[in-house]
């Protein structure tokens, strides 16, 4: 019974993972997008553009992990892809501050995406927590 209930509640845990791991990869796409657009309507802004391009790419990547882990369903694999989540909406998080100083909106709009994905990290390291090596 008790077992039952503990596997049930880490299958919940695991298809809320994969969820987020959608999420992140929408947010990848959302940002080779944003990249593009920017790269080429504001060449002053290129850094920016190439930016948020090579975020991207790294969110998608990140994203491709997170479903192997899934599947694969190893403690050490949730740790390694939380750890490089965290360093990933860091970064997001200082790029959000970095443009509120220009358009106090935008930067709202992305610090709000970047603490999205924290929910996605947290149940990455529940996750890992409750696999017994």
């Amino acid at each position: 019974m008790e077992t039952e209930k503990i596997e049930r509640k880490n299958k919940f845990k695991t298809n809320t993972f994969i969820g987020i791991n959608t999420y992140v990869m929408v947010c990848g796409l959302g940002w080779i997008i944003l990249g593009a657009i920017v790269t080429n309507v504001t060449p002053e802004a290129m850094g920016f553009g190439i930016e948020g391009i090579l975020l991207g790419i790294l969110y998608i990547t990140l994203a491709i992990g997170g479903f192997l882990i899934a599947v694969k369903n190893g403690k050490i694999y949730y740790r390694v892809y939380c750890g490089f989540l965290v360093v990933l909406i860091t970064w997001e998080m200082v790029n959000a501050i970095l443009i509120m100083t220009e358009n106090l909106l935008y930067g709202f709009l992305m610090a709000f995406l970047a603490a999205t994905k924290i929910v996605g990290a947290v149940l990455g390291f529940q996750l890992a927590n409750a696999i017994h090596s």
